[in-house]
């Protein structure tokens, strides 16, 4: 990075690709870049470069090069979506320690929207396990804020909860206090 400010650690981050720079040498970096569109996050909507570090765990780790080859298992073409994680970067410029292709660009992907991760229960109330191992059954609910709706009455609150599932859908429990009253 020409930067010499202070590396800020970002965990994790999504980019829709817009292109690889496959001819791309950074110090310290396999060869190659990504730019792209950040999605989620507080840098959301922010056109940045990727680079990927060098370190003594990520030998296999796949590289752009791979990704932009049709064919590959790993191919994620512009407007598909690349998963980094260990991101450190100043202004524009990024580096990652790893990459998976994430979606492929026919893909909908549903960022910064509520979800409500849950035990599944059994009929009887007890927590729902898996028989092989007895690990915890999870159930994720994802709010389609597209199609939400938010009222205010109880009896309009109750209107929607009729519609929600007269339509084969779901209804999400946001107000506590609105849903006791109904």
């Amino acid at each position: 990075m020409a930067n010499k400010a202070r590396a800020k650690f970002h965990r994790n981050m999504v980019l829709k690709v817009k292109r690889y720079d496959l001819d791309r040498n950074v110090a310290g970096c396999y060869p190659g870049a990504v730019e792209g569109e950040v999605i989620g996050g507080s840098l959301n909507g922010r056109m940045v470069t990727v680079t990927l570090n060098r370190t003594h765990s990520n030998e296999r780790v796949a590289r752009f090069h791979d990704m932009a080859q049709p064919g590959e298992k790993i191919h994620t073409p512009p407007e598909g979506y690349l998963a980094f994680s260990t991101v450190r970067g100043t202004g524009d410029e990024f580096k990652a320690n790893w990459v998976n292709r994430f979606a492929g660009p026919e893909s909908e992907l549903r960022v910064n929207v509520p979800i409500q991760i849950a035990p599944m229960i059994e009929i009887g109330g007890g927590i729902r396990r898996f028989k092989s191992n007895n690990a915890t059954m999870y159930r994720a609910s994802i709010l389609d804020t597209n199609n939400a709706s938010s009222n205010e009455h109880p009896v309009d609150v109750q209107e929607a909860i009729k519609s929600c599932f007269e339509n084969g859908n779901a209804a999400f429990e946001t107000v506590n206090e609105l849903i006791n009253q109904v």
